[in-house]
């Protein structure tokens, strides 16, 4: 793949594959890949994926089973993609428009030992309903969780993220999106905490950070700080995102 990969695109790759194996300076296993929209930000999860499948840092496949988290809609793109990128070296089994009893069976069988699907994609409603049959599983499930559109995260109140939070991935979650911060630091924070809990655990602490405690949707921060205090809040949330 990486013939096809632009410098920047190449750049995401390494970044997400250090996240995920340990690899950067911090304490944690997950990373938000933050992209606009056509940067191509499909085409990195699927490298990564691959990556893990095939080794990892020691050489073995660091993940056996992995999810695609999406929108409804984007199911089946998603499998075109990794059909696409792949050429079917990785079986996917994408989830979509189908009977209770259909998902039932697909994650079953996906989970079980006997299963030659590498790569489930599901869309957030029916990961939703049946998130507890991923929970079951523990270290024999999933090892690996990507979440596009991951803004609908936003809500750290949000089911979907409670049912996620069930999962044992062994911290191992990546969030793709263009948008990881619109109207304020609660809903940047709120992905934080999704993809890195300990590190971003309190959102009263991440917000004095910044020299404030709590901007509404309806605050704007030109209300409460000045050109100077908003450069150094900038160059604050630059310094903590990096790693």
């Amino acid at each position: 793949l990486v013939r096809f990969l632009r410098p920047h695109q190449r750049e995401g790759v390494r970044f997400m594959f250090e996240c995920v194996e340990g690899l950067r300076d911090f304490d944690g296993a997950g990373c938000i890949l933050a992209d606009d929209m056509g940067l191509g930000k499909t085409l990195q999860g699927i490298t990564l994926l691959w990556t893990l499948l095939r080794q990892g840092v020691e050489g073995a496949p660091t993940v056996q089973r992995a999810l695609i988290v999406c929108p409804t809609s984007l199911v089946s793109n998603w499998d075109d993609e990794c059909n696409k990128w792949l050429k079917g070296r990785v079986k996917t089994m994408p989830v979509c428009e189908s009977s209770r009893a259909d998902v039932v069976s697909s994650v079953t069988r996906f989970l079980g030992p006997r299963n030659q699907a590498q790569v489930m994609i599901i869309s957030y409603e029916t990961f939703r309903i049946h998130a507890e049959r991923f929970a079951e599983k523990g270290e024999a499930g999933v090892q690996l969780v990507m979440c596009d559109e991951a803004h609908r995260l936003k809500n750290s109140g949000g089911r979907a993220v409670r049912d996620l939070h069930t999962l044992d991935f062994a911290g191992r979650v990546v969030l793709l999106t263009g948008t990881p911060l619109q109207n304020d630091t609660a809903e940047l924070w709120s992905l934080l905490n999704f993809v890195n809990p300990q590190i971003f655990d309190d959102l009263a602490v991440f917000q004095s950070w910044f020299g404030f405690r709590n901007i509404g949707q309806e605050t704007q921060v030109d209300d409460i700080v000045d050109d100077e205090s908003k450069d150094r809040i900038v160059s604050k949330l630059h310094e903590i995102l990096r790693p």
